[in-house]
């Protein structure tokens, strides 16, 4: 099975030769690597890598997967192997392609799917554990860079029962002056972790403020709160995050090693 290379550079011909035009640039194949690096984009190169060459391989795609996938059809209406050949010429001068470009794409997103439904059994667990990170919450909020100001208007909501998006509307200082204050729905994982705090004990209705956050001071009534659900959209993200992870966690030790076993050799 092919080795997940790990670059590394000398002064040979391939490092100074030109490997990349983009008009007048031009890149030998040490300042390819670095480009690469410098944008942080070697880490996602060594994972699709690493599963085209270590991982999608050894996934088996049978003609049946390919017709549901390229008919939308199920596969029990897939004709026999002759028309099967003709419907994917068909679908192949369709979209401008060969038939092995085709098969080649086709055969990649199979097998992509066929690995990520290796995780569904951990999809419960998964929520389970991380649910609170899919909470999401409404709620109104004014913010501006004034702290006297923010206290003000804390006491003219609070205790004078001034209308919260009205006062959004004329002061608040960010885009949620075009809503009158309101915001989300939002997970509440997403927002910053003083009102992260709040909201996660604080009950609906209740104003919190002035809370300051990078400059800023706000005020905040929390509006509406909605514990998450294991929908299938929600299935589906929680899939992609636990094949993320392992993939992520999969590549960073197969360059270790790559990387052990040059160091060993240069010993």
């Amino acid at each position: 099975m092919p080795r997940l290379l790990v670059p590394k550079f000398q002064q040979n011909s391939f490092n100074m030769s030109i490997c990349l035009t983009f008009g007048k640039l031009e890149l030998t194949g040490e300042q390819l690597y670095n480009a690469i690096a410098h944008y942080g984009l070697l880490s996602t190169l060594l994972e699709q890598l690493f599963l085209d060459f270590q991982v999608l391989p050894s996934i088996e795609v049978t003609g049946a997967d390919l017709f549901e996938l390229l008919s939308g059809r199920d596969r029990a209406s897939m004709p026999d192997p002759e028309a099967l050949e003709q419907f994917l010429s068909e679908r192949a001068q369709q979209y401008q392609m060969s038939i092995d470009q085709l098969k080649s794409k086709a055969m990649r997103e199979i097998r992509m799917q066929k690995l990520k439904q290796q995780f569904a059994p951990q999809i419960e667990s998964e929520f389970l554990r991380s649910r609170s990170n899919y909470d999401q919450v409404e709620f109104s909020l004014v913010q501006t860079s004034d702290a006297n100001f923010a206290a003000e208007v804390l006491f003219q909501i609070r205790d004078d029962g001034k209308d919260f998006g009205e006062i959004a509307q004329r002061h608040s200082e960010g885009s949620e002056r075009s809503t009158q204050g309101w915001v989300g729905p939002m997970k509440l994982a997403n927002l910053p972790e003083p009102i992260r705090v709040l909201f996660c004990t604080g009950e609906v209705g209740k104003i919190y403020g002035p809370i300051e956050i990078n400059g800023q001071y706000c005020i905040v009534r929390l509006e509406r709160f909605h514990g998450a659900r294991l929908t299938e959209v929600l299935r589906a993200e929680l899939i992609n995050s636990l094949f993320a992870r392992w993939l992520s966690e999969q590549t960073v030790r197969a360059r270790q090693a790559e990387i052990a076993q040059i160091n060993a050799g240069d010993s």
